[in-house]
C-alpha cells in the first residue's frame, strides 16, 4: 500500500521501486492479492510516466493473475 502514496504523488521511480519489491514478495510467498495489486501498481506507474510499452510486458501476466485470484478482490480489481 506504500507504493500508492508515492505513485499519487508523482514519485513514479519510488513507487516502481516498491510494486517491484511487493510483487516479487507476493510471488515467493504465493499470496496473489498481493501480487496483483502490485502489478496494478506497476500498470498505473507505466501509465502516468507514458511508458505504454513497460505496461505492455507485464499487462498478460496481470491479468492472468486478476482471474486467477479473483475469489480475493475480484471486486475491486
Amino acid at each position: 500500500m506504500s507504493a500508492g502514496v508515492h505513485i499519487a504523488l508523482g514519485d513514479y521511480a519510488r513507487g516502481e521501486e516498491i510494486a517491484n519489491e511487493a510483487r516479487e514478495l507476493a510471488r515467493r510467498v504465493s499470496f496473489p492479492p498481493a501480487f496483483v495489486s502490485a502489478g496494478i501498481d506497476l500498470l498505473t506507474v507505466f501509465a502516468r510516466a507514458h511508458e505504454p510499452g513497460r505496461a505492455d510486458a507485464i499487462m498478460d501476466d496481470v491479468a492472468r493473475a486478476v482471474v486467477a485470484a479473483g475469489g480475493w478482490h475480484g471486486w475491486l480489481w
